[in-house]
């Protein structure tokens, strides 16, 4: 026996299937709607994400990346195949991985692309689905003297990489996370100084050969591990630091990572902001390179509300960051993982899809295109709202700040042409009341109805 359910966990449709014992293959002869939906074997205790497209392959902005980590998270030839070619269909054409220095520059054994993470082999199926990758540099090239590599010389092998990679790569970002990092946290004053101006000088010497070779791909500053808004956690004195060292001038954008809620990146982009333009570089792009909502560690697929809630979260920062010029945003993670007590994946421990996923595939689709008509507004109840002109007409994206089950609803003073929920599945509108439950809705409207679209947000702020 196997049941259908949809994105809120109702039931659509059930019945029995045969097994074929050439392939172990199972086929359902049903049509599913646009959105998410999960197939169970209640015997077998197996689930299923699906997700139903309107149209495959179609290729989204490349705002709407992906951080896969397949580098080092999915290391089987067949499944990292079976993933590229998922991404291909959802139309993602660029993604975030990882390299290892000390992989590829061993002391005596020189290039080792083919080594045990496959990095060669992984990165010609990310060009042979056309899709581009934002490589983070790890680990160091050699032992350096200090924290990191302190001479042009030491990094000279990276023009040797962008030689292999360059026409794949999007991006480079020189180090993950180096203010978090539990040198830089222990470090006097003074040695904090010297870490700064080491890891300033990295992003030059590295940025300088990368060009040589790939003079197009951009240079990343970052990635920050915390945002500059004065919590405990406060990436602040490392940011103003590594800008009075001159990291500013040896890099095209700034990345940054985001865990918190929707609500909160709002402040954080400001945060980042603010310091940019104190700097002297107020026009640098702004790139979110890390952007997850975990779930408690143990199950392989989340339950129903810590599902939803990740969703909500990953999608409703999307809808942030495009609406306020982030550049690039890439949410964490693709593939299943495991982190102490949390769970990051956009898909299950069986490689099918989660609700983040279709939730952002129904983001990245909506929205590519688009630019935003209105500043994020507060809506009555607590809500925010964006108004944007696509390519597909105007759209008011509604979001809170967690799903309700069904017990939300917003009256809007226009007509509605159409509403989809996170997912993409059609929503019904009685009476003017739309239902928020899956904490982010997407309404479509006439042209005509933007000036009261724009009034209501005006209105509720």
């Amino acid at each position: 026996m196997y049941t259908v359910q949809d994105y809120t966990g109702a039931e659509e449709t059930k019945g029995f299937v045969h097994c074929q014992p050439a392939g172990n293959k199972v086929e359902l002869p049903i049509n599913l709607r646009r959105g998410y939906h999960e197939v169970r074997f209640p015997e077998l205790n197996s689930v299923f994400g699906v997700i139903a497209l309107d149209r495959t392959n179609e290729r989204v902005s490349d705002f709407f990346g992906l951080d896969t980590a397949f580098s080092y998270l999915e290391r089987s030839a067949d499944y990292r195949a079976q993933f590229v070619g998922q991404l291909s269909r959802l139309g993602i054409g660029t993604v975030r991985d990882r390299i290892t220095w000390n992989e590829l520059n061993p002391a005596t054994e020189g290039w080792s692309g083919h080594g045990q993470h496959q990095f060669d082999e992984l990165r010609h199926l990310y060009a042979k689905a056309g899709i581009k990758v934002v490589d983070v540099l790890q680990g160091l090239p050699e032992n350096p003297v200090g924290y990191f590599p302190s001479s042009e010389s030491s990094v000279a092998t990276v023009s040797q990489i962008a030689a292999h990679w360059g026409k794949v790569w999007s991006g480079v970002e020189v180090a993950n996370e180096p203010d978090h990092n539990r040198t830089y946290d222990k470090l006097s004053s003074e040695e904090k100084r010297v870490y700064e101006q080491q890891y300033a000088s990295y992003a030059s010497f590295a940025s300088k050969d990368i060009k040589k070779v790939a003079p197009s791909v951009p240079i990343v500053g970052g990635a920050f591990a915390f945002a500059l808004a004065g919590d405990k956690l406060d990436s602040s004195g490392f940011a103003d630091g590594v800008a009075g060292v001159g990291l500013l001038r040896f890099v095209d954008a700034i990345s940054f990572h985001t865990y918190v809620k929707a609500k909160t990146l709002q402040r954080d982009i400001d945060s980042f902001r603010r310091w940019l333009h104190r700097s002297g570089a107020p026009d640098m792009p702004l790139w979110i390179t890390e952007a997850g909502w975990s779930w408690k560690r143990g199950p392989e697929r989340p339950p129903l509300d810590q599902d939803q809630a990740s969703a909500l979260q990953i999608a409703a920062k999307a809808v942030v960051a495009y609406a306020m010029g982030v550049k690039r945003y890439y949410p964490f993670v693709y593939p299943y993982y495991e982190e102490k007590e949390k769970n990051f994946g956009m898909t299950g421990k069986e490689r099918t899809p989660l609700r983040s996923l279709a939730a952002y595939e129904q983001v990245a689709k909506a929205l590519s295109g688009a630019r935003a008509l209105t500043s994020i507004g507060d809506l009555a109840g607590g809500g925010s709202g964006v108004l944007l002109e696509t390519p597909k007409g105007a759209v008011m994206v509604m979001f809170e700040g967690e799903a309700r089950s069904g017990q939300s609803s917003f009256n809007l003073p226009f007509p509605v042409l159409k509403a989809e929920g996170i997912d993409g599945r059609p929503l019904q509108v009685a009476n003017g009341q739309l239902s928020l439950a899956d904490g982010l809705t997407y309404v479509w409207l006439a042209e005509r109805d933007v000036p009261k679209a724009k009034e209501m947000l005006e209105k509720a702020r």
